[in-house]
């Protein structure tokens, strides 16, 4: 998805990589839900949070896109959710490397050492 956002900087491209964003963004929330129970089954609430962040997000994100537009120019929204999208990125990676149980194969090889 920010790859496809970056590219849709460049005019010609833009209308190809905004449908390649919404071809990536569709099956996040499918998946990322069962993903999220998964990694996190101490948060019981986590999913009717995040739920309910995207539902707040859909409501504030307009707004927010649409005074940064008029901030800065038409021209620097897929730049913005670029770096958006790749938050997200790196705070998924944050919380799966977090929230992942140490296997066998690390324990055995702390142990070998």
């Amino acid at each position: 998805m920010a790859v496809c956002l970056a590219a849709a900087t460049v005019p010609a491209l833009a209308p190809y990589m905004y449908a390649g964003v919404g071809l990536f963004i569709a099956p996040f929330l499918p998946t990322g839900l069962p993903w999220l129970t998964r990694t996190a089954p101490m948060a019981r609430s986590a999913s009717a949070h995040v739920i309910a962040a995207s539902m707040l997000g859909g409501v504030a994100a307009g707004p927010a896109l649409g005074a940064m537009v008029q901030w800065a120019g038409a021209h620097s929204v897929p730049l913005v959710l670029c770096v958006i999208a790749l938050l997200c990125l790196v705070s998924s990676m944050w919380i799966d490397r977090t929230t992942r149980p140490r296997g066998r194969g690390a324990a055995a090889s702390s142990r070998r050492r």
